[in-house]
């Protein structure tokens, strides 16, 4: 991006040969040289604009912060434990999403200005865009074409148009699939998905803000995704000089009433063309979130799954339901539900290609600020809480050839550091596999041991040793009397 853009005045459609002009729409050689240029003054005016640019979009600079809270209760004879983690988390956006209807406004080499609207993801257009071509260039697979057009959304939605025509030609309607750009996450809030998501300006849409509603039960977990694939993008050749962008018709007055210190311009430099999809994954039983965002990608992608995950993303798989909403290709642009995974699978191959009758839509732009041609980076926060609520215990198991007893001995945070020990055991516990628990509430500094009888009224310990908190696993004893042995399972 390092050309400049031409001076040329508005003409025909840029994609067409140039028709004569009329001699009678030239007076003379100073009216001629004086339409090369904007008014006197627009270049100082724009290089005059003082702005911070990292306040204007709201950058932000804060450190992450995680604060977490834990408690416990009783209920039915067991203790439970409640995890509550409130997050506050930042970053800063290079390109924002197009989720359904901007055009018009967000199209290669438009004029917006840099204010609170574009950190909404909804810019508004400069009302005085008297112009001149700007060279676009194109990245169509395997080709690139760059052309001199005039930066309306009429010219520029033609200039595409005739090139995927002729790449199309070219190539024989080949299909290509498009770059794939996976994330995803776990869903706790509305609002932590969009963030999480970079789908920052989204919210207003209607059908987005359906898919995102999340309901917290403990039976089901939700997971959340966003797929983009890219076919080709639209490149604007940046401006040597910000007066260049303009025609002469522009006045200095008209400038000044367009945009200003509090609204600097910034121009739409790249916009990425595909099919942008939204996913909501929802699954019966207890997963880890780091087991869920894996399968869900491994089941987008459509890779093999092997090994001791395997029968994991099986079970994921089988036990969730999809819903999605697409935008570009012949999407709907409407929440589609699958309930199964091969409906889904089936939804997302067809439109992975790009093909004549599967054309794209501009799913992301980046902008630029016209007077040093610097990035707009756009600022995100979001603050969520996460609560989990699960049993605490320490349970034991005798698998081994023999009986077996199993003791505890703890305190409780409750009882304060100075507090009584407290202790349970078990019975003697004959062979065959049995299990049991015990709820040892806020318990700390625990001692478990093991005995294992070998005759009658002859019995030794096989382990005697110190757990900081219960670990909500089976202590459990196995072998024989002659080699017994212990471990902690799940």
């Amino acid at each position: 991006m390092m050309s400049s853009w031409s001076r040329e005045p508005p003409g025909p459609d840029p994609t067409r040969p140039p028709t004569a002009p009329d001699s009678s729409a030239i007076s003379d050689a100073s009216a001629q040289l004086a339409s090369r240029w904007p008014a006197p003054g627009i270049k100082e005016y724009i290089e005059s604009l003082d702005y911070n640019a990292d306040e204007i979009l709201e950058v932000r600079t804060e450190e992450d912060k995680k604060q977490e809270e834990i408690s416990y209760d009783e209920e039915d004879g067991k203790t439970f434990k409640t995890t509550r983690v409130e997050y506050t988390v930042t970053k800063n956006l290079k390109k924002l999403p197009i989720l359904g209807n901007l055009e018009g406004v967000i199209f290669p080499g438009n004029l917006v200005r840099a204010d609170s609207k574009l950190v909404d993801g909804k810019p508004s257009a400069l009302t005085h865009q008297d112009r001149t071509k700007c060279t676009l260039t194109i990245t169509l697979p395997k080709e690139e074409t760059s052309s001199q057009v005039y930066p309306s959304f009429s010219h520029v939605h033609e200039f595409i148009q005739a090139n995927e025509k002729a790449w199309f030609e070219s190539h024989g309607g080949s299909v290509e699939a498009g770059s794939l750009d996976i994330s995803c996450v776990e869903a706790h809030s509305k609002e932590q998905v969009s963030f999480s998501l970079g789908l920052k300006g989204q919210m207003g849409n209607d059908s987005i803000s359906t898919l995102l509603n999340v309901t917290q039960e403990s039976e089901k977990r939700v997971c959340f995704a966003k797929v983009q694939q890219v076919f080709y993008s639209v490149v604007v050749d940046c401006p040597k000089s910000p007066e260049t962008v303009f025609a002469d018709s522009l006045s200095i007055e008209d400038a000044k009433s367009a945009f200003s210190s509090e609204s600097p311009p910034a121009y739409i430099g790249q916009v990425a063309y595909g099919r942008l999809t939204v996913i909501k994954m929802e699954t019966k039983g207890s997963y880890s979130a780091v087991d869920m965002e894996v399968s869900m990608q491994s089941m987008i992608e459509g890779v093999k799954v092997d090994g001791t995950f395997k029968s994991t993303y099986e079970s994921i798989k089988e036990n969730s339901s999809f819903s999605l909403i697409a935008f570009g290709g012949n999407a709907k642009e409407t929440i589609e539900v699958f309930k199964d995974f091969t409906q889904f699978k089936a939804y997302l191959t067809e439109g992975a290609n790009l093909t004549e009758s599967n054309r794209p839509k501009p799913i992301s732009y980046t902008t630029f600020f016209l007077k040093d041609n610097s990035l707009a980076t756009i600022g995100d926060a979001c603050k969520w809480v996460e609560s989990v609520r699960k049993e605490v215990f320490v349970g034991w198991r005798n698998r081994g050839a023999f009986t077996a007893r199993f003791s505890f001995l703890y305190k409780k945070k409750s009882d304060g550091p100075d507090g009584p020990d407290h202790k349970v055991k078990t019975d003697w516990i004959p062979c065959g596999g049995r299990k049991g628990k015990f709820s040892l509430g806020n318990a700390y500094d625990i001692r478990f041991k093991v005995d294992v009888m070998f005759a009658v009224d002859q019995w030794k310990c096989i382990i005697d040793d110190k757990l900081p908190s219960p670990n909500n696993k089976y202590l459990t004893a196995f072998g024989t009397t002659i080699v017994p042995q212990w471990e902690w399972e799940n």
